[in-house]
């Protein structure tokens, strides 16, 4: 996953936290606050809370072998189905998939496109087949063993491992406000050690301390920087063919 949806699950998290539990504005996000923005809304009442990166404080903590694990599927639409020398589908394509049939030990594999029906498919599978006939969905051939459709899913694999330092900064109106929305964020985090990402893996969270500015740079701002280490994989996504026999072997296609 990327740094930006590592800022983004942390700004949710956040924001969840704050829910219901303080009764100041506030106002929670990536980056750091422009300056006339964060003035005015403070000078309001508000607490502005911001999910900042912070420079030079990253490093790759890659020690994982490259694994792809399956993330989703789509099952087949087309069908196909065998007795004695026949083979027969059934069924439309749609969507890209593969047909294949094991004749005499050898492995046949046609990719059925979007377009293709049972019929077409019955005859691009025919013609990678020595001896076989085909009649409408129906092939006969001599010698038929097995048959199958595999579909195409979503595979992932994480391609490197990053530690990067982020800083939830509370920027409050008064002293007040600034310490009861840092006490609730302190233990809701302290209780949050993985944040969920958006496809389907997790971020390490560390706690890494806090620092506090009672000497606010302007009037009604009042600082305090809670500061984290969070540990994610940035991963690769690909479309994959549903291995249709086993073991698997090489195959002719189209």
């Amino acid at each position: 996953m990327s740094l930006a949806a590592v800022e983004s699950a942390l700004v949710a998290a956040v924001e969840n936290a704050l829910r219901g539990a303080v009764q100041v504005k506030c106002r929670v996000y990536r980056g750091w606050p422009v300056s006339d923005a964060l003035e005015k809304f403070t000078q309001a009442g508000g607490c502005d809370i911001s999910v900042y990166s912070r420079p030079g404080m990253s490093r790759n903590t890659t020690r994982y072998p490259v694994a792809w694990q399956q993330l989703s599927s789509v099952a087949p639409t087309l069908t196909i189905t065998t007795d004695g020398n026949t083979i027969t589908l059934a069924g439309a394509s749609g969507t890209a998939q593969n047909v294949g049939a094991v004749i005499a030990g050898e492995r046949y594999v046609y990719a059925a496109g979007p377009t293709d029906n049972a019929v077409t498919a019955a005859a691009g599978l025919a013609a990678l087949i020595p001896d076989a006939a085909v009649a409408g969905a129906v092939i006969t051939v001599p010698g038929v063993q097995q048959v199958a459709v595999g579909a195409f899913g979503t595979v992932s694999s994480e391609v490197r491992r990053e530690w990067q330092e982020l800083s939830v900064i509370i920027w409050a109106p008064t002293p007040d406000v600034r310490d009861a929305v840092s006490g609730v964020l302190d233990l809701a985090l302290a209780q949050l050690p993985w944040l969920q990402l958006p496809d389907g893996t997790t971020a390490r969270l560390l706690y890494r301390g806090q620092r506090t500015d009672d000497l606010p740079q302007k009037a009604a701002l009042w600082r305090r920087d809670m500061n984290y280490g969070v540990e994610f994989g940035v991963s690769a996504q690909a479309q994959a063919a549903e291995a249709l026999f086993s073991p698997a072997v090489s195959v002719s296609a189209v």
